[in-house]
């Protein structure tokens, strides 16, 4: 139950001092489309001296003009200050954010980045143990290799669980000793997926036998698939939720995702009876909405076939499926009641082509791929345009990049979600940013919290301000919330806040952000408090967890 006062936007000064309104981060209510470009020649060296007329874009074969072009090269820089993060203590080259005050949290605790950073993430849940042991040993390997100037993270992906093993260093080190204490473990959807059907015990009726080990089979495969589910749920769930999280750190971001991954689509049966039909279950869709969050937060996705790293492993029992998505479908056979290895990298090139990254298939050079895919940050194109069809219909636009110049590799998203501009509202968006393992930073975040009052001040710069005659629209979805022990969520506060603001506070915003405040109900038992705050019109989010301090109790 809410209670206290009423919501309010203070517009008066926040904590940050007063400059100059950066003109720059003003949107309007047309969408400006980012494109990430990455040109190489015909050795694979990068190519930096391209002009924005050496540019040519289409969407969905119609050329569209070029409004924004910028050439982002990643130098190293000495002079940087560093921040010390908690955890194994990695360091970032940046300036030094400003120190928070107690009872103060943040989701950008260190400011910006470079203009190239690359999260290293080992995937436990779709990986077989004797996979991930080779495959952590390659990890080490590199890691101990790299260059002063190439800042690494390194995240693991559990079962239901993103854990931030290293924050971004360039202390290889450090991201050694991180990854050295972090031992390979036995993923349970994975290996119920991999399961054989168990053995029956015939009673010597051929009728009831074959009846029971079909039986048997149909059963096994249920299990098989609703594990399966789970592993692709989860997965692309976690890629989003990386994407949500690196959204606020400028330049490109790459992902090297180290995983067996799953297929695209597989067979499903309806019912348990024996010779029950069966229907293709696809992931594209999830894939689609993933890839869309992912490469509109400027994150590119590298996988990496953990497969290729040991010998290919036999099943005991074999069942033919049909598997593709985007390519031409081919009968393949189950590993027990998992698809073929090879069918999952299908996914590991989906995701790969639509957000402009590279999938590695069938190697056992695990660090040269993450090194090839850092070398892909060290010079992009940033591009951007306003698309001429302005029918935000949900659909699928293809986008293509041409260079004039010949001989070159060009790279980039393959297109984007031309979602309707006040994004579809739901209960589960917001929550889910909640729940999230990672914060979200698209919008930068600094709260409060004493007690039951709860203060949140707003980084301008993620915001859409729409022009509105001589005043600009703001629409702010707000989500308080707290977590129980059992990992309920309960809302305190979920509402959009509309805003209509003169010219003389559009810009006291651009220069100083703004302050929102609320008192809300904590439930005693909470573990932590949730606060998400997403721009209605862009689906720009930022999101803050903070844990509940518990009052004790006066001695008796």
């Amino acid at each position: 139950m809410l209670k206290g006062t009423v919501f309010v936007a203070a517009l008066a000064v926040a904590t940050a001092g007063p400059q100059e309104p950066d003109r720059q981060t003003f949107r309007t209510a047309t969408r400006l489309i980012p494109v990430e470009v990455i040109v190489h020649d015909r050795d694979g060296r990068p190519i930096a001296d391209l002009t924005a007329a050496d540019f040519k874009v289409f969407e969905d074969g119609k050329e569209q003009k070029v409004e924004f072009f910028q050439v982002n090269v990643a130098r190293p820089s000495a002079a940087a200050a560093t921040t010390t993060l908690g955890g194994a203590g990695g360091v970032l080259s940046s300036p030094a954010a400003p120190a928070l005050g107690a009872g103060l949290y943040t989701n950008r605790p260190n400011g910006a980045v470079p203009l190239t950073a690359t999260v290293v993430l080992f995937d436990r849940l779709n990986t077989r143990f004797e996979d991930q042991v080779q495959a952590r040993a390659e990890i080490v390997k590199f890691l101990g290799q790299i260059k002063p100037d190439e800042r690494v993270a390194l995240y693991v992906l559990e079962s239901n669980a993103i854990r931030v093993l290293h924050d971004f260093t360039r202390d290889s080190g450090s991201l050694v000793r991180a990854i050295a204490r972090y031992r390979p473990q036995t993923s349970i959807e994975q290996q119920a997926a991999d399961a054989p059907p168990p053995p029956s015990s015939p009673i010597g009726v051929a009728g009831v036998d074959a009846e029971t080990e079909a039986w048997l089979q149909q059963t096994t495969q249920m299990v098989a698939n609703e594990f399966l589910r789970r592993r692709a749920q989860n997965a692309l769930a976690a890629l989003e939720t990386i994407g949500h999280h690196l959204a606020g750190i400028p330049g490109r971001k790459n992902v090297v995702w180290i995983s067996s991954a799953f297929p695209l689509s597989f067979a499903d049966t309806v019912g348990s009876a024996p010779g029950a039909p069966s229907m293709a279950t696809t992931f594209s869709g999830p894939l689609m909405r993933a890839a869309n969050a992912i490469s509109t937060a400027n994150v590119a996705i590298y996988p990496v076939d953990t497969s290729g790293l040991v010998a290919s492993y036999t099943g005991v029992a074999q069942m033919p499926t049909t598997v593709g998505i985007g390519r031409a479908a081919a009968p393949i056979v189950n590993r027990g009641t998992m698809a073929a290895t090879s069918v999952n990298t299908d996914v590991m090139h989906e995701i790969a082509d639509r957000t402009g990254g590279r999938a590695y298939t069938n190697t056992n050079a695990i660090g040269a791929a993450i090194g090839k895919a850092m070398d892909d940050g060290r010079v992009t194109y940033s591009l951007g345009y306003y698309p001429t069809n302005q029918n935000w219909d949900a659909k699928f636009r293809r986008v293509k990049v041409e260079v004039r110049r010949s001989g070159t590799d060009v790279r980039h998203r393959s297109g984007y979600l031309a979602l309707p501009l006040e994004v579809a509202k739901g209960d589960s968006a917001l929550a889910d940013l909640a729940r999230a393992a990672l914060d979200a930073t698209a919008i930068g975040l600094i709260v409060s919290s004493e007690g039951s009052n709860v203060g949140i001040k707003v980084d301008s710069s993620g915001i859409t301000l729409r022009p509105n005659g001589n005043t600009f629209d703001v629409a702010i979805d707000i989500l308080i919330a707290h977590s129980m022990p059992n990992g309920e969520l309960i809302k305190s506060f979920d509402k959009t806040l509309n805003l209509q603001l003169s010219r003389e506070q559009r810009d006291q915003i651009l220069q100083e952000g703004f302050t929102l405040s609320r008192t809300v109900d904590i439930r005693p038992s909470a573990t932590a408090l949730h606060v998400v705050v997403r721009d209605a019109p862009s689906g720009r989010a930022g999101s803050v967890s903070i844990p509940v301090q518990k009052t004790p109790r006066p001695p008796l």
